[in-house]
């Protein structure tokens, strides 16, 4: 699903701060990003299902080639 930026400037100074906010949820979900999704993942946040797993880069490695090739 792709999403269309809905929101434009607006003049009325108490609507800026739902505007910003709107403009920054926009801007976090890109272009590409489904809202249902995004839904998902903090219902599964709030109901302790969504972990972050610990993550260990590889250590690099090291091949030795014999010089009888």
């Amino acid at each position: 699903m792709k999403l269309e930026r809905l929101t434009n400037p607006i003049d009325k100074p108490y609507y800026s701060d739902m505007e910003e906010r709107l403009l920054d949820i926009e801007n976090i979900l890109g272009d590409d990003y489904d809202l249902d999704r995004l839904r998902e993942l903090a219902q599964a946040d709030r109901e302790g299902r969504c972990v972050v797993l610990p993550y260990k880069p590889p250590k690099p490695r090291r091949i030795w080639k014999s010089k009888k090739e």
